[in-house]
C-alpha cells in the first residue's frame, strides 16, 4: 500500500489487498496517500478486475477493521469483482488468513491449472540471516501516547523514541524490548523512608526490575492482608 501508485489500478486485473488499521481504526501512516486516493472521486474504475480483500485488525479497538470494510466496498463500486468475501481478522490471524488464502488462490487460479510449483512457503519462524542483536540501546521518550479508548479494557501504547546518533536499524515486524529505570533519587528516597538505605542489592532490583511507582489494587491487597488492617 506504501508503494501502491493507484493509477496503475486500471490496467491490474487481479487484486489482492492485505491492509492494517492503525490506532482507532485509521489506516497506517505508510497506507495513507492510497487509502485517500482510492476513496477520492478521481479514483480510476475497476471494470472487470478480479479482487479479494483481508483485514487485520484487533476487537480491543472502538472501530475493528472499520477502516478496512470501506475500501473493500469501494473495489466493488469501482466495478472489481469480488472472488472471495473479505475476511476481518482479530489478533489470532493465523486460521482465518489461511482460509482466506486458499479461497482466494482457488479463485484465482482453477484447480486444473494449478502448479504447485508456484507456491512458494515460507517459514516466518525463522530468523533472517545475517540479523544482529544490538543489545540494550539507550533513547529518550519524546513522545507517549494511548492509542486504545476509554472503554477498552486494553493498554496500548503509541511509543515515539530519540536516539542519540543513528537510530539502530528497524524494519515492520521487528520484536524489541524495553529495559526502563526507575530514577536513582526516587529509589534513593524509597530506601530511606523503609530503613533500608544500606541494602545495596535491593537498590539494584527497585531500580531496574520493579515498578516503584505505580499503587496496584495488588499492592494495595497485599499491604492490607500483611497488617491486617483493612
Amino acid at each position: 500500500m506504501a508503494d501502491l501508485d493507484v493509477a496503475t489500478l486500471t490496467s491490474v486485473r487481479r487484486l489482492i489487498v492485505i491492509a492494517a488499521i492503525w490506532g482507532e481504526g485509521q489506516p497506517p501512516a505508510r497506507a495513507m496517500r492510497a487509502y485517500e486516493e482510492l476513496m477520492a472521486e478521481g479514483a480510476p474504475r475497476l471494470d472487470g478486475a478480479l479482487f479479494s480483500f483481508l483485514a487485520l485488525g484487533d476487537t480491543a479497538y472502538t472501530e475493528f477493521c472499520a477502516t478496512d470494510q470501506a475500501p473493500d466496498a469501494r473495489l466493488e463500486a469501482l466495478g472489481g469483482q469480488r472472488i472471495a468475501e473479505r475476511v476481518d481478522c482479530d489478533i489470532d490471524f493465523a486460521e482465518p488468513a489461511g482460509c482466506w488464502i486458499e479461497m482466494t488462490l482457488k479463485a484465482l487460479v482453477p484447480s486444473e491449472k494449478a502448479s504447485h510449483s508456484r507456491i512458494i512457503p515460507v517459514d516466518f519462524g525463522t530468523k533472517a540471516a545475517g540479523s544482529v542483536d544490538l543489545g540494550p540501546v539507550e533513547a529518550e521518550i519524546i513522545e507517549l501516547v494511548e492509542l486504545n479508548s476509554s472503554q477498552s479494557e486494553k493498554e496500548t501504547i503509541h511509543i515515539e523514541l530519540s536516539f542519540d546518533g543513528a537510530a539502530p536499524s528497524y524494519n515492520p515486524g521487528d520484536s524489541l524490548e524495553i529495559y526502563p529505570k526507575n530514577d536513582a533519587s526516587y529509589v534513593d528516597d524509597l530506601l530511606q523512608a523503609a530503613g533500608l538505605s544500606l541494602d545495596a542489592a535491593l537498590r539494584v532490583e527497585l531500580t531496574n526490575g520493579r515498578d516503584v511507582t505505580t499503587l496496584s489494587l495488588k499492592t494495595i491487597e497485599n499491604y492490607a492482608a500483611s497488617t491486617g488492617n483493612q
